[in-house]
This record gives C-alpha cells, sequence and structure tokens, in this order.
C-alpha cells in the first residue's frame, strides 16, 4: 500500500500490522483461470517448480462461493522456525479482493520441516476466469510462540470499562498508535 491512502488506512495502524506481519508468499509467475462447462482449470507459465497443482482428494470442504475443485500452492522450500514457534500459515490478511481463498493450518515449524515441496490448499472463487498476476500474495506466514496460559472470565465492572475507554479515547486522533501501538519485528 501506499504510504498515504485516501480511503483512510494510513490511520488504521491494526490493519496496517495485519497486512505487513510475517511474511508474505507471492507467486512468481501468472496463473491463467479458465472455466468450462463449469470446469475450473488453473495453468502456470512454464517455470523451474510447478506452482500449482490440483489435490485428487480435497482435504477441506469449500463453500459455495468457491469453485468445488481444491487447489495446492506448492513451495519449493520449508519454513523452520526456532525451538517453541509455530506457524500460521493463512490467506494474506484483509485481501477479500483476492480470487481465491488460501486456507489456513497452524504447523509446529520447529520440529516438523522438511525438504520437499509444501503443498497449501486453496480454492478459486466462484465465477472467476482471468489472470493471477506474478508477484500476487498466496498466502501469509505468521510465526506464533507456543507457551502455556490461562485465561479467566470476570464479572463486568462498568466503572473499570469506563475509565479505559476515556483514557484511550482523550486523543481521537491516533490515540493507538501514540500510547500503545508496539512495532512487531519478523
Amino acid at each position: 500500500l501506499p504510504k498515504t491512502d485516501p480511503s483512510g488506512v494510513k490511520k488504521c495502524v491494526p490493519f496496517l500490522d495485519a497486512l505487513t506481519s510475517g511474511y508474505i508468499q507471492r507467486t512468481c509467475t501468472d496463473i491463467v483461470v479458465t472455466c468450462d462447462n463449469g470446469e475450473v482449470k488453473v495453468e502456470t507459465l512454464p517455470h523451474e517448480v510447478e506452482m500449482v497443482k490440483q489435490r485428487e482428494n480435497p482435504a477441506m470442504p469449500s463453500s459455495e462461493n468457491l469453485y468445488h475443485k481444491e487447489f495446492i500452492w506448492q513451495r519449493p522450500w520449508s519454513i523452520k522456525l526456532p525451538d517453541g514457534y509455530s506457524s500460521l500459515i493463512t490467506h494474506p490478511l484483509n485481501r477479500a479482493d483476492l480470487p481465491f481463498y488460501t486456507m489456513s493450518g497452524i504447523v509446529d515449524s520447529d520440529i516438523y520441516h522438511h525438504t520437499v515441496i509444501g503443498n497449501i490448499p486453496f480454492y478459486i472463487k466462484s465465477g472467476f476466469t482471468g489472470t493471477i498476476k506474478a508477484g500476487t500474495p498466496m498466502f501469509q506466514i505468521l510465526p506464533v510462540k507456543r507457551e502455556n496460559w490461562s485465561s479467566e472470565e470476570a464479572e463486568y465492572d462498568s466503572k473499570f470499562w469506563y475509565t479505559m475507554y476515556e483514557e484511550r479515547h482523550l486523543d481521537k486522533d491516533d490515540s493507538y498508535k501514540k500510547k500503545f501501538w508496539q512495532r512487531k519485528n519478523y
């Protein structure tokens, strides 16, 4: 995204954090999607690694807004993270504009990594035909620290929440960014 976006994206720090967090895998070649008599087909330009294959036995169910054929993104590398970290592999966050939907999964990438081509399932959106250009984000990888923690329920305390609201909204513009936001480094 450009640094100044007239739609206000620049001010929405949590949205930008989601777009830029972790790692983005992009297509390295154009991908052509056609549909003939209801049969969706995906072809890639010649490349040293075949980026897309069809999965014969779908691993995930699809929805009515997706073609009912599962494809897989292939990657000729594996994810290896430090001890105690998993990777959340998901559709690029806040990218509803893409003509496909990548399924999400969590892999314990500190202890499970391999050298064969990895497969990440995705579906093409119903009605889409055309070219997915080289450089299009395919999926996003977010490192997640595994650690035990506990949660608890508490009674609603209106005074506490009112005080928190007032503190956080005294400066209406960029309050979150100025007071609470922390840079994320990967």
